[in-house]
């Protein structure tokens, strides 16, 4: 916070971004001069960012973050303040007192079991058939 209070003095700036007035400059328009420094626009217009960046941060990470998207920021995160302070949790709470819960769990994983256990069994027995045929083919050979 003094490091962007010291910032905005330097360009004579208020704490919303608007260049406020002052002493006026010869050859210099309506441009008036701080205490501490020069404006860089006329009194009540917004101070902009991306100036202030390319005159002293140039460099690739002063582009990153625009006053465009301080702005749309702060109204998504606005918009996301009643969810946030939203009591938790707001649904009621389920009581389990009869473990319905893992009885359906546990007859569905019965249920799967046995039908896996039925394929596995019916597969299993198509093998062993065909098994006992081939060897009754073999012994019955010379016949």
């Amino acid at each position: 916070m003094q490091e962007l209070r010291e910032e905005r003095a330097k360009y004579n700036v208020n704490h919303l971004g608007y260049y406020q007035g002052g002493l006026p400059q010869p050859n210099k328009g309506p441009i008036r001069r701080s205490i501490r420094g020069d404006s860089l626009g006329d009194p009540g217009n917004f101070h902009q960012p991306q100036l202030h960046n390319l005159l002293n941060n140039y460099h690739p990470d002063s582009t990153l973050v625009t006053a465009e998207d301080a702005v749309k920021f702060k109204a998504f995160m606005t918009s996301d303040k009643a969810d946030f302070k939203m009591s938790k949790p707001h649904h009621v709470m389920y009581y389990d007192r009869d473990f319905n819960f893992l009885k359906d769990r546990s007859f569905w994983f019965c249920t799967l079991l046995i039908l896996f256990g039925a394929m596995y069994s019916w597969g299993k027995y198509n093998i062993e058939t065909a098994r006992w045929r081939r060897w009754t083919r073999e012994y019955c050979l010379e016949d």
